[in-house]
């Protein structure tokens, strides 16, 4: 139901208006029936009012001055004017007071309903625009956030004008403090859950809600705007704030996040280049595998990284592998990647260095199995070929374990190796013994060793050193002839490798307690 104000100055008109309209039917209450125009005024002060009917001449202030009122103070009210053929042109004027439409007196009470049938479509047009817009303004409000860190996110990657930037930080409420500006990146883990990421966000707003604003990147990580009155300023703020997130998120986050920060620029035209140098400073944290504040200036103050340096630490891992000095090898590990860490890498030639380690130690290992015809551990190729890391924290834990296996393997090919080499020796011996030149030299030349080496590794397997291994396998088998043959001492002397018969006597009574002729006599 519309509410409608009636004003003319006669009574009659008044009267047959009033009563003649089926009010209310008509989709129209009348609100109030008025006199003169100073009326009109009063009235709509005090009530709401959608339609004004009034006669454009009346005493005190007429229709026209009444038009005039109205559209400035009430422009939402619709507006009718009654008139004569003698004053049409006059209230032509009213036209330019948004006056809806101009009725010619006498009008009759249908006549006056079929106009007011059209007011009434046309208040309802306007009602149902109004309500679009209340809707699209609501929808906007909603939408204000989402909008707004779209708009932010376009800024810092460069992709807005100087006026596009003006006009649409005024309709997403945005404010430009014309200062000096700093974008910074804190990185949010992909595996973290919702309650997680909203838990940081929150802690990330507050920390930064009266220094600039906060929004989600493509990445998903939190992404600051930052302002400040000068640059000296903005730098010491921006650091205070990536430095209290990432302290504070040590305890109320799943984890401590880090802070990158871009280099502060002076126009919002040049908020790429801090972007951009935040980005760099985020990719350095993310190799380094550490939660930290990084700087682009951190960055810069960086030396590169010498790939001649690099490449002389990897050939020497491979060279103490090869030397078989595995606590040094793993002590070279800590070097190589201490060097990646103090200097600046980017991630793809952080990648490229790490595939170059990965590739000396599979030619190494491969150079190992063709030397010796030995088998590879079975984890060996997917420990060795390139693969994709985390961090250099996470490259260097898994780099710890490879040479640690290569270690292991290598101290089991060595155990190998010496075992195989200590059964051929004993074989040797088992063969020449009864040779009466026969010496160490001798073993050493079959099993390719020299005399120092193959003194140490003897004891080792046997417990015994040469001669005395040599001596027992001549006393055995002296002991087996005098117990089954009658063989004479000197004869059997000869059998077993000794030109000296008195020797051999002198020995076997060392080793047996007793003579060949005793020994020969119990046994009997």
């Amino acid at each position: 139901m519309y509410r409608l104000l009636f004003a003319d100055d006669e009574h009659i008109v008044r009267e047959g208006i009033t009563t003649r309209v089926p009010w209310g039917e008509n989709g129209f209450e009348l609100a109030r029936v008025c006199a003169n125009g100073r009326e009109v005024l009063e009235a709509l002060q005090d009530d709401h009012v959608d339609v004004v009917l009034s006669d454009i001449s009346m005493p005190l202030m007429d229709g026209l001055s009444v038009s005039r009122e109205i559209s400035r103070d009430h422009p939402e009210v619709l507006l009718l004017l009654l008139t004569g053929y003698d004053q049409f042109e006059y209230a032509q004027e009213a036209l330019k007071y948004r006056v809806w439409e101009l009725l010619l007196k006498p009008i009759t009470a249908d006549e006056l309903q079929g106009v007011l049938e059209r007011v009434r479509s046309e208040l309802d047009r306007r009602r149902s625009e109004r309500e679009e817009q209340d809707q699209l303004r609501a929808k906007l409000e909603e939408s204000l956030p989402l909008l707004r860190a779209r708009f932010l996110y376009r800024l810092v990657l460069g992709q807005l004008g100087a006026a596009e930037i003006r006009r649409r930080a005024a309709d997403l409420q945005w404010q430009d403090r014309d200062g000096w500006y700093q974008a910074g990146i804190v990185h949010v883990p992909s595996e973290w859950d919702e309650l997680q990421r909203l838990a940081i966000t929150e802690l990330a707003t507050e920390i930064t809600r009266d220094a600039g604003d906060l929004f989600v990147n493509r990445e998903e990580n939190l992404v600051l705007l930052l302002q400040g009155e000068s640059r000296e300023k903005l730098q010491q703020r921006a650091t205070e704030i990536a430095t209290e997130i990432l302290r504070r998120s040590s305890r109320s986050a799943a984890a401590p996040v880090p802070v990158a920060l871009g280099e502060p620029v002076p126009s919002t035209e040049k908020l790429s280049r801090s972007y951009r140098g935040a980005r760099g400073a985020m990719d350095y944290i993310r190799l380094l595998g550490l939660p930290q504040v990084v700087t682009a200036g951190d960055i810069s103050r960086r030396d590169a990284l010498s790939v001649e340096s690099f490449h002389e630490r990897a050939k020497r891992l491979v060279d103490l592998l090869r030397e078989h000095r595995g606590d040094e090898a793993l002590a070279a590990v800590d070097s190589i990647f201490a060097e990646l860490e103090h200097h600046y890498t980017e991630p793809g030639a952080a990648e490229a260095y790490l595939a170059r380690i990965q590739f000396l130690l599979l030619d190494f290992m491969e150079e190992m199995q063709d030397r010796v015809d030995d088998e590879l551990p079975e984890n060996a190729e997917a420990l060795l070929y390139a693969q994709r890391y985390g961090s250099l924290t996470e490259a260097r834990i898994h780099f710890h374990g490879i040479v640690t296996q290569i270690v292991h393997y290598l101290e089991q090919r060595k155990h190998r190796a010496v075992a195989s080499r200590m059964q051929r020796a004993r074989q040797v011996i088992e063969e020449r013994y009864a040779e009466p030149g026969f010496s160490l030299q001798d073993v050493c030349d079959e099993v390719f060793l020299s005399v120092s080496q193959f003194s140490v590794l003897f004891k080792e397997d046997t417990g015994r050193t040469f001669v005395e291994y040599l001596t027992g396998c001549r006393i055995e088998r002296a002991q087996e002839l005098l117990r089954t043959t009658d063989l004479r001492t000197y004869e059997v002397a000869d059998r077993v490798g000794y030109a000296d018969p008195r020797y051999f006597t002198y020995v076997f009574k060392k080793v047996t307690g007793m003579t060949s002729s005793e020994y020969r006599g119990r046994g009997a």
